[in-house]
């Protein structure tokens, strides 16, 4: 069925009559097969939207696979599909050239492991047109293709930071990640020193920029709209499914919070992450025939307080050295 468009009489950007609203942008590195899925669906999304509404892009993050062959076979029948290589490995350095080639109003950054949920596109512009938020974004569930271990809970994977849909002062999850684009600039863009470069793992690059508009906008001007409509899926590989990378997660989680709350000088904005109502928490556990209790919320507290510790120590060693 064909959107029809709503009208851009509301939209205060002067470019929004000659230059799409919304951008899509797909950050990508060495996940050829699983763009390949991100894109299968929002290319049957986009069927019935205009191009002055939409278009995509695909920012190759110095991959070494066939994520550049992957693109060119869409864009055959994609003209709005775009690709660009950004050889500065870091999905920072990637969002940012993403928002330097776009010329749109908006831009939504969505994962290369994402899928678009049902009537994403339109659901993303109906909240576009009628409410002209700063940033936007909605929830994310996981979506598997091996088997969960049997101690794995879909809370680990889940992201949904408000109750229900409208203005909240909330985090926004980077893989459905949705700003006005004078706003990131404004912002001055990813902070490089956040972000996962290649596969080392490192967070937070969301998080810095929902921290900057917030010490840069007062309370009562802060226009953060968070949508139940406009989820996403995200695929959770087997790696991340082992208790080493829960450990490991959680401890650059906690080094990045105290990262935060440095920078911001606010411990309770930076370090605190509002966690909608219904939504399930850890579940400790039993492992083995003989029923050993495993606490597992324990276990991420502990590791996240770890993360937090090591931050502190490296910092004050850092400044004794100086």
């Amino acid at each position: 069925m064909s959107l029809i468009l709503p009208s851009f009489e509301g939209i205060s950007s002067s470019t929004a009559l000659n230059s799409p609203l919304l951008s899509v942008v797909i950050c990508t590195f060495n996940r050829a097969s699983l763009l390949s899925g991100c894109l299968t669906e929002l290319a049957r999304q986009a069927s019935g939207i205009s191009s002055r509404a939409i278009d995509f892009l695909v920012v190759d993050n110095n991959s070494n696979d066939q994520t550049q062959q992957v693109c060119e076979r869409f864009m055959m029948e994609w003209p709005s599909l775009r690709y660009v290589f950004e050889p500065s490995t870091g999905l920072s350095h990637a969002r940012n050239r993403g928002a330097i080639e776009s010329d749109s109003t908006y831009i939504a950054y969505l994962d290369d492991d994402a899928v678009a949920g049902p009537e994403y596109l339109q659901n993303v512009i109906a909240v576009l047109v009628s409410h002209e938020p700063d940033l936007a974004g909605g929830p994310m569930f996981p979506f598997y293709t091996s088997p969960k271990p049997f101690w794995f809970q879909d809370e680990l994977e889940v992201r949904n930071h408000a109750s229900e849909t409208g203005f909240f002062d909330c985090p926004i999850t980077g893989a459905n990640f949705i700003i006005r684009r004078d706003i990131l600039f404004r912002l001055g863009m990813f902070s490089v020193d956040y972000g996962m470069v290649g596969s080392k793992l490192r967070l937070g690059e969301e998080r810095n920029l929902v921290e900057k508009y917030r010490s840069t906008t007062p309370p009562n001007e802060r226009k953060i709209y968070y949508s139940q409509d406009c989820f996403i899926y995200h695929h959770v590989p087997a790696e991340k499914m082992k208790v080493g990378y829960f450990i490991r997660r959680a401890f650059e989680s906690g080094r990045m919070r105290m990262a935060l709350a440095k920078e911001f000088k606010n411990i309770e904005t930076a370090v605190s992450i509002p966690v909608a109502e219904g939504t399930k928490p850890l579940k400790n556990i039993l492992l083995g025939k003989k029923g050993i209790y495993f606490p597992l919320r324990a276990v991420h507290r502990l590791a996240m307080i770890t993360g937090v510790f090591a931050f502190i120590a490296k910092d004050i060693f850092r400044s004794t050295d100086g």
